[in-house]
């Protein structure tokens, strides 16, 4: 079977139901394809900006004899987007990057979004939320002693706190393992700064990091 990390692993689910998936920055395509494979959707677009990506991805979806299933191509971002490409997966880059390629795209015919941000999260939510999207699931995970963030947006309102655009609204109320854990830490590190600070103002704004994050647990 093709192999996925644990963190694309999660992300995959969310493809289910769907016709067509649009994978940007699809390195060897193994998402696209493990997505077909498993018949979560029917067809594919495997989609890189760079030529030995674009090369692997052509060969792993020929070894796989998804030909007429999956088309590799060779583009920006979301450029070319067709009618019956429905969800569209942004997976491994910065959360600038991702909010810049979604601002330039049309997602008129678009039904969902699966967005890993590996940076900058809130960048990504606050542009969802600016632009009519409502986040509808999120994971809040932990894969080879990293961590990371998976949003799952579809069209809808949304208004988030601080810390929701953050963590995410709904990463707070799972309370996951890997949540608490990286909350826990962040904590730690504010402690031991506020401790060592010898300046009023920025203790007072260390205090109130910290609030802030411990409201992150419930």
């Amino acid at each position: 079977m093709i192999p996925l990390s644990y963190r694309l692993e999660c992300a995959l689910q969310y493809t289910k139901g769907f016709h067509t998936l649009r994978d940007v920055g699809c390195d060897h395509a193994y998402f696209p394809i493990k997505a077909v494979l498993l018949g979560y959707v029917s067809k594919a677009i495997a989609s890189d900006n760079k030529q030995k990506p674009y090369e692997n991805a052509r060969t792993n979806v020929a070894i796989n004899h998804l030909e007429k299933q999956i088309d590799v191509i060779l583009k920006d971002g979301l450029d070319g987007i067709k009618e019956d490409e429905d969800v569209v997966s942004i997976l491994g880059m910065g959360g600038h990057v991702i909010s810049e390629i979604l601002e330039n795209s049309d997602l008129s015919h678009v039904k969902r979004l699966i967005l890993g941000p590996n940076s900058d999260q809130h960048i990504v939510r606050s542009f969802l939320q600016e632009n009519h999207y409502a986040i509808v699931d999120e994971e809040f995970i932990k894969d080879q002693g990293k961590f990371y963030q998976i949003i799952i947006a579809e069209v809808g309102k949304m208004k988030l706190t601080p810390n929701e655009l953050k963590f995410g609204p709904i990463n707070i109320q799972k309370q996951s393992d890997a949540l608490i854990e990286f909350v826990h830490k962040m904590l730690v590190k504010l402690e031991l700064a506020k401790i060592k600070s010898q300046q009023k103002e920025t203790t007072m704004k260390l205090a109130s990091q910290i609030l802030m994050l411990k409201d992150v647990l419930k």
